[in-house]
């Protein structure tokens, strides 16, 4: 069997070697999607000025401008890509090698290092923290990501150029993550009405919502700790948030998050451009839930961030598997493989969520009994050493598929992915 990268230097064959038309008329939306993004990030820039003068204090600016830095970094980031890849479509420019744009991995990986040094510094200095501390949290959390795809791009030396993997980044950090976040919404909407109404029917459950109601309703007086403490201490509330982050979350996640390599023509992709694009829509699906899932406990940043590496691979990881499995059901017809791919992903990643919740409550309950006899302690020690454990096999076992989907992916032999 010929190499799946058999027409990789043939580039009248390749998925960028498009009619003009068809260019023209990518360009165009591109544009429009450019446009509307740098709108976003614009109007959300304007927001972040304002937004910390009118917070109730000094964490709270932080956390707000957090979010409202997020959204403006991410629309102006993307907007400008978008932008120069859609007036170089328009303008039929060949696209750049993706290969070329990206530094070492080292560089990155010391500039990560950097911006949580000076995140730690900016957050200290209360004063201009809400201004001075988000860009350098928004850049801690892009860059785990960005390494990975740096260190892929640069290894597998493809072809394909920047307007597919920037198609394929843009879709796992905007497209994938606004339709998993709606259907998570959804779902969760549902979920929630659906327990209220089977308490209310329920003996006394008139009673018991109301007093349920009033708890949630003192809750807001108290500091995030104080909450986290509350919600952890109801054993319903642990059963229905491991279900839905175990259960439900995972599914829809690994649905959609490759879902773009979906619609690649099967007679012009070869397998190391279906892994990059994999690995740029995980890694986008990454940057954005690391801006979003760590500035709760600002006191804890640096090690939340540390600790989304973990996540992070974990997201590539399934990227790649999804995209090896959309890659032998589009190319090779093999739509077993991308069952199985989706299986597999859905699987590792509900373990990662279990994990993770597992360490969430294991780190309350040993702080709280911080200063109880050790005998107490020993118990919440091994539990959280075990849970540590087991994510960092995932973590490791991530990266390691990785570096094995790309180093198969590049070779130049007569071993197709089925094979392999």
């Amino acid at each position: 069997m010929e190499s799946p990268n058999h027409l990789i230097t043939r580039s009248v064959d390749h998925p960028i070697a498009q009619s003009p038309n068809t260019l023209f008329v990518a360009g165009v939306w591109l544009l429009v999607l450019a446009a509307f993004l740098l709108l976003c990030g614009l109007c959300s820039s304007a927001f972040y000025l304002v937004a910390p003068f009118l917070a109730r204090n000094s964490d709270s600016a932080v956390q707000t401008n957090i979010f409202l830095g997020s959204f403006a970094a991410l629309g102006i980031a993307f907007g400008a890509l978008f932008a120069w890849q859609g007036l170089g479509a328009i303008r039929q420019r060949t696209p750049d090698s993706a290969a070329r744009i990206f530094p070492s991995a080292i560089i990155l990986l010391i500039a990560f290092l950097l911006a949580i040094l000076l995140g730690l510094g900016a957050l200290a200095y209360k004063p201009i923290a809400a201004f001075a501390f988000p860009p350098f949290h928004l850049i801690a959390s892009a860059l785990p990501p960005l390494i990975v795809l740096a260190y892929a791009a640069r290894q597998l030396n493809v072809a394909s150029g920047v307007r597919a993997l920037a198609a394929s980044l843009g879709w796992g950090a905007l497209g994938a993550t606004f339709l998993a976040l709606s259907l998570e919404a959804l779902i969760g909407v549902i979920i929630v009405a659906g327990a209220g109404v089977a308490l209310a029917l329920t003996p006394d459950g008139a009673l018991m919502l109301a007093r349920l109601s009033a708890e949630l309703k003192s809750l807001r007086a108290l500091d995030e700790q104080t909450i986290v403490r509350w919600l952890l201490a109801n054993p319903t509330i642990i059963a229905l948030a491991a279900i839905y982050f175990a259960g439900i979350v995972p599914f829809i996640e690994e649905a959609v998050k490759t879902l773009i390599i979906a619609f690649v023509d099967p007679r012009r992709t070869q397998a190391r451009d279906a892994v990059l694009w994999g690995i740029a829509a995980g890694a986008g699906f990454a940057i954005v839930e690391n801006a979003l899932n760590t500035g709760a406990a600002l006191e804890m940043w640096a090690l939340a961030m540390l600790l989304r590496v973990g996540a992070t691979m974990m997201h590539v990881a399934n990227g790649v598997t999804m995209a090896r499995g959309w890659y032998a059901a589009r190319v090779e017809r093999r739509w077993s493989r991308l069952f199985l791919a989706y299986a597999v992903s859905v699987f590792l990643h509900a373990v990662w969520n279990a994990l993770a919740i597992g360490l969430g409550l294991g780190a309350v309950q040993l702080s709280d009994a911080a200063r109880a006899p050790l005998g107490i302690q020993a118990p919440w020690v091994w539990l959280n050493l075990a849970l540590i454990s087991g994510l960092s096999i995932l973590t490791f076992g991530g990266m390691g598929w990785i570096v094995f989907a790309v180093r198969t992916a590049r070779e130049p032999t007569n071993v197709s992915l089925r094979e392999a």
